[in-house]
């Protein structure tokens, strides 16, 4: 059995943040999970929320983009789908 003061026999386990939502603390001693609607980035340092590039994807809690349902466009805020409404009204005879 190895002695208390024998710290020589001690290991350093590296912390696995093993979540897309997670990231390390400063000193990579502990995993933090990221805020709603952000992911961890590619090295788990940082948290942050993709960017959706049409007006037909909205912004999940999990960080990603997902694609509203056909007739649908994201809201101002990007996080929930809602009807589609033309501005333009069609007046007069065509």
């Amino acid at each position: 059995m190895p002695d208390e003061d024998d710290v020589g026999s001690c290991i350093d386990i590296p912390v696995t943040c093993d979540s897309y939502r997670q990231i390390f603390n400063k000193d990579r001693t502990d995993c933090i999970v990221c805020d709603l609607y952000t992911r961890a980035n590619e090295d788990s340092t940082v948290c942050r929320a993709d960017k959706c590039w049409y007006d037909t994807q909205i912004l999940t809690v999990e960080g990603t983009c997902t694609k509203c349902p056909y007739g649908n466009v994201a809201d101002a805020e990007g996080k929930q789908c809602v009807p589609f409404v033309s501005d333009s009204i069609c007046q007069g005879d065509r």
